[in-house]
């Protein structure tokens, strides 16, 4: 498994990148979702996600499964807790 994470810290992209990078990839491909000030035409001022007790199990599994379908490294981290606007989540 290359990296899977639910955490409440700030996102280490370069970690990301680096689980995943290698001399036999010709790309490394990022979504960093960040939180914006609007959803639904309604003004967003933070966001506070929580997550399941057993996601950090699932990330893993999923992670896991798609790596060995598709031989590609994968890496994905999802943030929780409370996050304000500009936040990568």
């Amino acid at each position: 498994m290359s990296y899977a994470l639910i955490t409440e810290e700030p996102i280490d992209e370069a970690t990301v990148r680096d689980a995943v990078q290698s001399d036999t990839a010709g790309a490394v491909v990022l979504f960093h979702g960040i939180i914006r000030n609007h959803d639904g035409g309604q003004s967003v001022n933070s966001l506070d996600y929580s997550h399941h007790p057993q996601a950090q199990d699932f990330l893993e599994k999923i992670i896991a499964e798609e790596e060995e379908r598709t031989g590609l490294k994968l890496s994905a981290v999802h943030r929780v807790g409370p996050l304000k606007i500009g936040d990568a989540a």
